[in-house]
Formats: structure tokens, sequence, C-alpha cells
């Protein structure tokens, strides 16, 4: 997604210089404002006709490729339409649409129904799938991505599953479980454990996309706790950076980051008269479990000196 700095910059450049491509966006802008798609393509086709009315000579890099033409587009229109891209057998069938964000929360059905509505002003083609499956997939791209921006993220260093829950949107949470149930899920089929098993590959996959789609802005338990065990195991940097690329947990430096405020909460917990550190979830009247045992290190010795005994209880 475009940055406001980034669209800002776009709309000056191309109000200086590209009348045709200030004429493009007005009729995208409409377009957007109807719940049309438009194909590149057309996009393109129509930008070179504004192009010769005034008289200005289409840019290089646009000719040259077609992604920089498309990549103005998105950065001028910034929220208004995204670009999306099916995934053909193969890539010369491949084409690029524009699609409205504001109709994400629209049913598909009542989106269809609006376009059938008369336009005043001429724009492009739009783009009229032969099976309704391309506009209810754009549907519901748009509805989970407009959840998942909602979400707040991991607010704390907490990693339980619960934690996982809450950082993923009930729509991203439904359309992943109905993918690994299948119609097992909707036909009320379901066993304990693998319903644990799949509600288990379902937070990760969904904690990957929230951390995905954000640009890493929203952590998630996954991308905190395992980042860190990680890193704790095998004291590795470079395997570290190699899981961040794969977008399944933070950065190096985010997880030096995580130590120091692990560490730091630990601080706040210790009792300066005792030493001892109380977790803060030991709460009194609340039933908990507590192992103990003895530590004794250099216990053999000739004369006893330099020794450490002492009793290590964890609850």
């Amino acid at each position: 997604m475009p940055s406001r700095e980034n669209a800002e910059k776009a709309k000056l450049e191309t109000k200086e210089s590209d009348l045709a491509m200030i004429w493009l966006c007005e009729e995208l802008e409409y377009a957007a404002d109807k719940g049309h798609v438009i194909k590149l393509n057309d996009a393109w086709d129509r930008y070179m006709v504004l192009a010769e009315r005034a008289e200005i000579e289409i840019p290089r890099s646009f000719i040259s490729r077609r992604s920089t033409f498309k990549d103005k587009l998105l950065l001028r229109h910034g929220n208004a339409m995204d670009s999306v891209q099916p995934l053909e057998k193969s890539p010369s069938e491949r084409l690029s649409f524009f699609v409205p964000t504001k109709f994400a929360k629209v049913a598909a059905s009542k989106l269809a129904n609006e376009r059938a509505d008369t336009d005043v002003l001429p724009t492009m083609p739009t783009y009229e799938p032969h099976e309704d499956i391309f506009l209810s997939l754009v549907h519901v791209e748009l509805k989970i991505r407009g959840d998942l921006l909602e979400e707040p993220g991991l607010q704390s260093l907490s990693v339980s599953e619960q934690d996982a829950i809450d950082c993923a949107p009930g729509s991203l949470y439904m359309f992943l479980r109905l993918l690994f149930r299948g119609e097992k899920l909707l036909h009320g089929e379901t066993v304990e454990e693998k319903e644990a098993e799949a509600r288990c590959k379902v937070l990760s996959c969904a904690q990957d996309i929230v951390y995905g789609v954000s640009g890493g802005t929203k952590w998630t338990p996954k991308h905190v706790g395992l980042g860190s065990t990680l890193h704790q195991v095998t004291r590795s940097k470079d395997l570290v950076k190699l899981f961040n690329k794969a977008g399944h947990i933070l950065s190096y430096d985010q997880i030096l980051q995580v130590d120091t405020s692990l560490a730091e909460s630990v601080l706040k917990s210790l009792d300066p008269e005792t030493g001892r550190v109380m977790p803060p979830h030991l709460l009194p009247g609340k039933f908990v479990h507590f192992s103990a045992d003895n530590i004794d290190i250099l216990d053999e010795t000739m004369d006893g000196k330099n020794t450490f005994h002492a009793t290590q209880v964890a609850a």
C-alpha cells in the first residue's frame, strides 16, 4: 500500500508534467466510486488516447515497463484502488486489474447490481468476468484486508494461544479454517484432536498473513515467541535473518529489543531484599503448580570452598 508521502509526491509530479495522467486518474476515481473493476491494459489504452489529445510525449519508462505506469497510478490514487493479478497457468495470460477498495464491506451480489446503473461519464471498459468467482475473490480479499488493517496487533509480549486468536480478524480466521478443514467443517464433522491440529496451523498462517500484510508493523505472538526462542537456542544471527526474510519471525534487531524488554520486566518484579523474582501471574489465592530441585555446583572439592548450594523453585 503506497504511503501518504509517496502519494502526495506522485500527485505533485503528475500535476506539473502529465496532463493525460490527471485526466486518466479522474476517470479511474469515477470508476472506483462506481465499484468498477478496470483492466490495466484498458487503462493503458485510455492513457495513450488522452496523451495524444493533450499532445504530450508518453514517458519512456511507461513504454518499457508497464509496471512503472501501474505504480504511478497506484501512488496517485493512494488507497482508492488496489491492484490484483490472478494466477493463470501462463505468465503471458496473467492480467492486472484495478479494484476499488471502498467496497470491501459490500456484498458481491449488491456490488454487481450497482454496476448495472447508467454511467454518465464515459470511462474505460469495465472488466466483466465470465464467472462470478473473480468478483467473489476480490470481495473476500478486500473484506479480510480491511478487517486486518483495523486490528491493532500484539499489544504486549504475551505469546499465548488466546493472544494469537486476538491478533487475527474473525474473517481471516474463518477463511483459513474453511481452507484447512473444507467440507468437514461446514457439515459439523469435527474431531477434537484434528480440530486442535487444524487450529494450530490456521493460527500460524493467520499470524504470518497479519505480519506480512501490515509490512511487519503489526507483531504477533508467533513472530515474537518463535523469533526469541530461535535466537536463544541457536544464537545465530544469520539463521534469525533467514527466518525473518521468510516472514516467520521479527527482524534480528527487533528480537534484541524483545530480549531487552523481557529482561527489564523481570528486573521490575525483582525483590531487592531477597533477590527473588515474583512471576506476574502468581497471585494470592490462585492455585499454581510448582517444582523444586537442588542446585549443587563444584561440590566435590577438598576444602569445600568456592562451592554453590541452593534450591530452585519454579512455579
